[in-house]
């Protein structure tokens, strides 16, 4: 519900709850854009964050979590030439009451760009971020690790807030790994488009415990390519920090992004909620992981991953994904080299089949009678006889189609030939009927 005061109070549970996310939207969002050094932005917004914030340690006092906020501001440079002085960042420690040595980090940012009031960039995160921290400070079971939320005041201008924090804050050489959620787009899923670097316990954290999952290493790939001009605090959390973590955001309709029109109607409650989920599940698996405390002795690498149609994940180490490439290319070879080779034998057997064909048909052609006489194309040989007569081949075949042939002749096959001056320039084959010896 909403107390008259402005406070959102969520109902206690295990479970975000979309409609106070959506209250902590509104209400960020109704302040209006919030650039770094802005009423707005370092007073207002300041303001509200830690009213909530301090509402939730109120509430969860009792429980086995103690509440720990500290207001931060950093001054330094990053990137050598970007100054940063007096930024605000609001940081949020919770943990069991006995204490931990081992945190890992949640971070969102509240500034916007100076035209648009933020909604999915990135006053979403924050909403978020609030609720998920309601939702683990009222757990009925302590966790076994702590977890610092970063409520950073200036990202868009060189990820700022985040530097200030990791190079500066006492509670930075404890945390062991991040969730960092931001947007590139208004509203739909968010994705996971970056992890590691070099921590596969990671994604596999992801894989078990993300109850909607959304994830690319593609889109990780092209990211990191520099393709894309765009960056996160992702950057500054693993280069100045040496970290590992986990990069979400935003990134339907990217076409609003960093425009007027990133407003709150526009990201539905179903985005909310999968945010809230995925976020509150993979930082629960992991501040109860053991991996966690012992992150030094986890197994480096790379890692390929994906989601089938957001039901599961799939993720395997890179060297894996090596073989299967190696594999793929070499059966993809094979497979095109036997089908040429197989297709070059049909030809070949077909070009001789045609010619064999053809000689068939030319002796075929060749075979049929001649209606010319034996005795005027030249001598008939039988074997090694020379025979001569009368008798031509129309008057064999009238003898032949006689039903009674006369007993003195038989029927022979007899090869005519044209003798030439020195071969045969065309054969004849005919039945003709020879006296009998």
């Amino acid at each position: 519900m909403l107390s008259g005061q402005g406070t959102v109070v969520g109902v206690t549970g295990n479970n975000v709850q979309p409609f106070c996310i959506r209250k902590h939207l509104e209400n960020i969002t109704s302040i209006g854009p919030r650039p770094l050094g802005s009423q707005e932005n370092e007073v207002v917004t300041v303001n509200y964050l830690l009213e909530q914030i301090e509402h939730i340690k109120v509430y969860s006092a009792l429980g086995p979590h103690s509440v720990i906020v500290d207001i931060q501001k950093p001054t330094g440079y990053v990137f050598w030439n970007h100054y940063y002085d007096r930024i605000s960042n609001i940081a949020v420690r919770l943990e069991p009451k006995d204490g931990t040595q081992h945190l890992m980090l949640a971070n969102c940012h509240f500034d916007t760009v100076a035209n648009s009031p933020g909604a999915s960039d990135n006053a979403v995160g924050c909403a978020v971020m609030l609720e998920v921290l309601h939702s683990l400070a009222n757990l009925s079971t302590p966790l076994k690790h702590g977890v610092v939320f970063v409520f950073n005041g200036a990202e868009e201008n060189m990820l700022q807030g985040s530097h200030g924090f990791i190079t500066q804050h006492p509670w930075a050489n404890q945390i062991r790994a991040f969730i960092n959620l931001d947007s590139a787009g208004v509203g739909g899923k968010e994705m996971m488009f970056q992890a590691g670097p070099n921590s596969p316990w990671l994604v596999q954290a992801y894989v078990h415990a993300a109850k909607h999952p959304f994830a690319s290493v593609v889109a990780q790939e092209i990211f990191q390519s520099g393709m894309i001009p765009s960056d996160t605090d992702f950057r500054i959390y693993s280069h100045f920090g040496k970290i590992p973590g986990i990069d979400l955001a935003f990134i339907e309709n990217g076409f609003i992004y960093h425009t007027k029109y990133d407003t709150p109607d526009r990201i539905l409650t179903d985005s909310i909620q999968r945010a809230g989920d995925n976020i509150l599940a993979i930082l629960k698996h992991l501040m109860m992981s053991k991996e966690l405390g012992n992150f030094s002795e986890a197994h480096p690498g790379q890692m390929v991953f994906f989601d089938l149609l957001g039901m599961v994940m799939v993720a395997y180490p890179a060297r894996i994904g090596t073989i299967i490439n190696y594999v793929t290319a070499v059966a993809t070879f094979l497979y095109l080299f036997i089908k040429c080779c197989y297709t070059g034998n049909i030809e070949t057997h077909l070009d001789s089949a045609e010619t064999t064909l053809a000689n068939a048909e030319t002796i075929h052609a060749s075979a049929e009678p001649s209606q010319t006489s034996c005795v005027d194309q030249g001598d008939c040989v039988d074997g090694e006889t020379t025979l001569t007569g009368a008798e031509t081949l129309d008057d064999a075949e009238i003898i032949q189609a006689s039903p009674d042939p006369p007993p003195t002749l038989w029927n022979g096959l007899v090869n005519c030939s044209r003798r030439g001056t020195a071969t045969c320039t065309q054969a004849y084959f005919c039945m003709v009927l020879l006296p009998q010896a």
